[in-house]
């Protein structure tokens, strides 16, 4: 959707306990996400977004992997990608202190492994500022 269209009432708006209950037992029913989506009145990657964040969090209480699939309707492999993404999201907001720090020049040249750090901690900075402001321009657009 781009910023003028109007978005769906709960759009960015938590979720209650209820509503991914219910989330949950349209998923076990097979129902559509498009429809999804319209009963919650969310978007669709709205809905597929808070799989993902179910998924995850009930990996983290020790559901085992087939059931998380059965459950949210997540294939294997995306839930294993949504635990090593929101993983990693973890651990760099952990490490945050060593991200950017001035160091005091020296001859060594950095490792490959190094840059690559850098850089994917640069990306993933990048990418969680893209998007508050694609959050905040939704915000302004409602307003």
């Amino acid at each position: 959707m781009s910023p003028t269209n109007e978005y769906p009432a709960n759009h960015l708006k938590p979720w209650t306990n209820t509503e991914e209950a219910t989330l949950l037992d349209e998923l076990k029913n097979n129902h559509n996400i498009d429809t999804i989506a319209q009963s919650h009145k969310r978007t669709p990657g709205g809905i597929n977004a808070r799989r993902r964040a179910m998924a995850y969090d009930m990996h983290n209480n020790g559901e085992t992997l087939d059931n998380i699939a059965t459950l949210t309707r997540l294939d294997i492999n995306e839930i294993n990608n949504t635990i090593k993404r929101r993983n990693d999201k973890q651990k760099h907001k952990q490490d945050k202190t060593h991200t950017y720090k001035q160091t005091t020049p020296t001859n060594k040249q950095p490792s490959p492994n190094d840059i690559a750090t850098e850089i994917n901690n640069m990306k993933t900075d990048i990418s969680e500022l893209k998007s508050m402001m694609i959050q905040l321009m939704k915000q302004m657009a409602a307003n």
